[in-house]
């Protein structure tokens, strides 16, 4: 393991005295997933890679952000407005002023790496353009990658293997995900993620 043993330790403990009074069937759930935790913390880098995600929203975020979600088989790009002053996780502080989503059809799982982030980059126009943002410069973005990364920074981190029929994988892993996007925001909607989180 590494520098973050002490830490997984204490959740690991911390776990197991929970464990410890619960009904049955939960200590069963929780000896089963207690024990995975150990064997998969030997086994692989890449179970429990290291966040940079270690606080919650404290009310002072506002303005209007682009949310992108990469999964296995669907593409969501969303505008959300968020308001200032309203008391964080209320529900209350954001709005979703357009969201659309594509089907990631095969044909694109085997896409090289630039037109594969084109692609993705078009989406983004797509719902700019109809939520009336025209390029969306300045805005901040956040990127769902629901695949394993090595993250470097809030705002960045190194592609690690995908799956789900991912080609694109093989040609920039290890490389700097939040470069790819800037790299296709440049070239398609003239934006940079400068401020990307």
């Amino acid at each position: 393991m590494s520098s973050s043993t002490p830490y997984l330790k204490s959740v690991l403990s911390s776990l197991s005295t929970l464990s410890a009074s619960a009904p049955s069937g939960l200590l069963e759930t929780s000896d089963a997933l207690l024990q995975s935790f150990h064997i998969d913390l030997q086994r692989s880098r890449g179970t429990m890679l290291p966040s940079f995600i270690h606080t919650l929203p404290n009310g002072s975020e506002s303005g209007s952000a682009v949310a992108v979600d990469l999964g296995g088989s669907t593409l969501r790009v969303a505008v959300i407005q968020l308001d200032r002053n309203v008391e964080p996780m209320s529900g209350g502080r954001e709005r979703v002023v357009m969201r659309q989503s594509w089907e990631v059809l095969d044909d694109v799982k085997r896409l090289r790496s630039k037109q594969f982030f084109d692609w993705i980059t078009e989406k983004i126009e797509i719902v700019l353009k109809t939520a009336n943002l025209g390029s969306g410069r300045g805005m901040v973005m956040g990127v769902t990658w629901s695949f394993p990364i090595e993250q470097t920074s809030l705002a960045s981190g190194k592609v690690q293997k995908m799956g789900k029929g991912y080609e694109v994988w093989e040609e920039i892993l290890g490389t700097d995900l939040k470069t790819h996007f800037d790299n296709a925001l440049g070239r398609r909607v003239g934006i940079h993620s400068r401020r990307w989180k």
